[in-house]
């Protein structure tokens, strides 16, 4: 990979927030991740994290590291690659699927993308099966976290849904 110190401390970041996510699920679920390496055509690659358990009827933890070239045709689409066609990603993703119909299922990611450019990148969302009294204070903290950046990032970003 690159020798970039913020990559690289987002790379770092990611890895620990994988760990941090994976020994909490295990210890309130009671069921081990299944846990495997992959690479990426020898530029890069990850850790799939994969649960079946006894709160958690299907998740996954994931993380990848890896790099290329961005083909022509994308060029104009990703910001910096037009300067640059080459790229260096890192990032994380998580999906749980709850057993109980009661309790939404969720899914987030977040990525740090290098190009001529670099940013952060990602979502969130829940997939209530049943009404979800507790949805408003999920939005309420999302609101409070953009807040503190910019009071237009929730209202904006929240569209985009």
């Amino acid at each position: 990979m690159i020798a970039d110190p913020k990559f690289n401390t987002a790379k770092e970041w990611f890895e620990k927030l994988r760990d941090n996510l994976v020994e909490t699920i295990q210890n309130i679920d009671e069921n081990q991740f299944e846990i495997s390496n992959w690479d990426h055509k020898g530029d890069g690659g990850g850790k799939m994290s994969k649960i079946k358990g006894n709160i958690i009827e299907k998740g996954g933890v994931n993380i990848s590291t890896v790099s290329g070239t961005f083909n022509e045709n994308m060029r104009d689409a990703i910001p910096g690659a037009k300067e640059d066609p080459n790229y260096n990603a890192t990032g994380i993703s998580v999906v749980l699927h709850p057993v109980s119909p009661k309790i939404p299922s969720m899914h987030f990611n977040t990525r740090f993308i290098k190009t001529a450019q670099e940013w952060f990148g990602g979502g969130m969302d829940i997939t209530p099966c049943v009404i979800f009294e507790d949805e408003k204070k999920y939005h309420r903290g999302l609101e409070v976290l953009c807040n503190k950046y910019d009071k237009s990032y929730y209202p904006k970003f929240k569209k985009m849904v």
